[in-house]
């Protein structure tokens, strides 16, 4: 005689291999949404000197879908910037970036100045931009040496860096294509 306990599990079971395929096709879907709407980027940051030579780079590769913001952030000690960087995907397929920066700088006496940039750019599939969070500093001689202030009193010598971010956007669909 069955009991009811393996009643209930064979029906238990039935249930769950008869909802499997329904989970699969769900999934399935899912994963296809996130191909067809997943954006990558490629990131590489530079630190320069004022003579422009590299100090420091990283490459990154990070996805995110339209309207996810992804956040950059390089800290040193007097010196924090951070970028959002966030993708929305126009109708004709191509970009709209909006990068937003924030540059902290706390200065020998504790004073703290913050600077902060947005700018909306329309980008093409893999088109580079180009991203400098301080600025561009341009050659200039008088760098090198000590300035004074408003009163005439000797300023602290700055050292000046460029940061320079390059930053390429794709469409995920776009580049698998391209591999196959």
């Amino acid at each position: 005689m069955i009991s009811m306990r393996k009643i209930l599990l064979l029906g238990f079971v039935v249930l769950m291999s008869a909802a499997c395929p329904d989970r699969l096709t769900a999934q399935e879907d899912r994963y296809q949404f996130l191909e067809e709407k997943a954006i990558v980027f490629n990131i590489l940051t530079e630190v320069r000197d004022a003579e422009g030579t590299p100090l420091w780079n990283v490459e990154s590769q990070t996805y995110t879908i339209s309207g996810r913001p992804v956040n950059l952030s390089l800290n040193g000690d007097t010196l924090k910037v951070i970028v959002h960087l966030t993708p929305y995907i126009k109708e004709d397929g191509t970009f709209l970036l909006l990068a937003q920066g924030e540059v902290w700088v706390t200065h020998q006496d504790g004073k703290m100045d913050f600077h902060t940039t947005m700018e909306s750019l329309p980008v093409k599939h893999g088109e580079s931009v180009f991203f400098f969070p301080l600025g561009i500093q341009e050659k200039n001689d008088s760098a090198d040496e000590s300035s004074t202030d408003e009163d005439d009193t000797p300023s602290e010598k700055v050292t000046l860096y460029t940061i320079e971010i390059e930053i390429q956007v794709f469409r995920y669909k776009e580049l698998v294509k391209g591999d196959s």
